[in-house]
């Protein structure tokens, strides 16, 4: 089932993928997924995951074989850095300028540079984490001074809806953000932007066709 599933995903990637355009990298979701799915989905070339929370990375991470990258995907509180700096790939989540902080003074602590992505809430919802578009830029130019981190680029998350004009209005967008934000990769030592981190189980297809390079997907893996 799961092979399947990854072959149909992998397959409308490649079909809403614009032509001649970036690779998307697939980021299999792994919340609340038992190890042996787990290890079945690194087993199908599945191998950057995904975990939302630090305590479920902490107790599956030594038990999937495969050797996969992981990343930390969900809202993070400094006071479980401690378990994951210098260990995963990538922090995505990072929606303050205050967590970058502590994630750069851990990662300096630890002889380490952690890669990050800004969480943009480009959608403005009240219950979303992340960036305000009109706060970006003061945001990166901070981080931008942060030692110990490298900003590689935007995550965002669109809200649950089945209005695709919207969802790809919102996609748009990020997507223009994120190419405005490239002469930061020549300004800033530690700014490279080249992930752009969009797109889920339900809009992934809408997300790739409006130029996202990282997809994170759980529940169509698994059902």
């Amino acid at each position: 089932m799961i092979a399947d599933n990854v072959k149909k995903i992998l397959e409308n990637i490649d079909r809403a993928a614009p032509a001649g355009g970036e690779k998307v990298t697939l980021v299999g979701v792994t919340k609340t997924r038992s190890v042996e799915e787990i290890c079945e989905l690194v087993s199908c070339g599945v191998t950057t995951l995904g975990e939302n929370r630090v305590q479920e990375y902490r107790d599956k991470c030594g038990l999937v074989a495969g050797d996969p990258s992981w990343h930390i995907i969900g809202s993070l509180q400094t006071n479980k850095l401690k378990y994951i700096i210098g260990q995963v790939a990538m922090i995505q989540s990072v929606d303050s300028v205050h967590l970058a902080r502590a994630i750069g003074e851990m990662s300096v602590k630890r002889g380490v540079t952690s890669d990050v992505l800004m969480e943009v809430n480009i959608s403005g919802e009240e219950s979303k984490h992340g960036f305000r578009e009109n706060m970006i830029p003061d945001a990166l130019e901070q981080m931008s001074l942060i030692g110990g981190i490298r900003v590689k680029g935007l995550m965002m998350m669109a809200p649950a809806t089945d209005d695709r004009r919207y969802l790809c209005s919102l996609f748009e967008k990020t997507r223009n953000i994120y190419d405005n934000l490239m002469d930061c990769t020549v300004k800033y030592d530690n700014i490279t932007m080249s992930v752009l981190s969009m797109g889920m189980s339900s809009d992934y297809i809408e997300a790739v066709e409006c130029g996202s390079n990282m997809v994170r997907i759980g529940t169509a893996l698994f059902i």
